[in-house]
């Protein structure tokens, strides 16, 4: 059995960061003693030497906190990598420029079908699935609150939102003429 600072001295990792990996449940001490020491045994050094293999975690945590501090610059440098043509028939942008409109107009459905028969021409069919199972992973992703900052970010305010509203208003109008 080996003690925290003996872990830490062996991997290079700090005594806080293998208790903070405890604490979230990574790498949890094989015993603790009646004083409350952490100990190790050789299972625990598989996890030790599987997470030195990865990293710290703590390397990760300031890329990420890099990242969002920086998230605009990445943002527009991203979006200048997109060809113009790419970005002047995005289709998405296209949906979420018409925010404010009924969802369940016409016009708007009509674009959410566009949608879905670029992307059945485009994407292998594994990927897409049915119409239905298209829409589900759209309003799936478009749900996430991480990549709703990125569309709101790129598209405007509640585009996001919207995009999954008429999504949804599809699939409604669809689930309701197959009846």
């Amino acid at each position: 059995m080996r003690t925290i600072s003996q872990v830490a001295n062996l991997t290079g990792i700090s005594p806080r960061t293998l208790q903070y990996y405890d604490e979230i449940g990574l790498l949890k001490p094989s015993e603790l003693t009646q004083s409350g020491y952490r100990l190790y045994d050789d299972e625990a050094e598989v996890a030790r030497l599987a997470i030195k293999q990865f990293g710290s975690i703590e390397k990760y945590t300031e890329a990420m906190k890099h990242n969002l501090e920086h998230f605009s610059k990445l943002m527009d440098d991203w979006q200048s990598q997109i060809p113009e043509e790419m970005k002047a028939d995005d289709k998405f942008l296209k949906l979420a420029s018409h925010r404010g409109e009924d969802v369940a107009s016409d016009s708007i459905q009509n674009l959410v079908k566009e949608i879905i028969a670029y992307a059945r021409g485009n994407a292998p069919s594994e990927l897409i699935g049915d119409d239905r199972q298209y829409c589900n992973m759209i309003i799936e992703l478009y749900s996430n609150d991480h990549l709703r900052a990125v569309i709101d970010t790129k598209y405007g305010t509640g585009s996001c939102d919207y995009i999954v509203e008429a999504f949804r208003t599809y699939l409604c109008k669809s689930a309701s003429t197959t009846l």
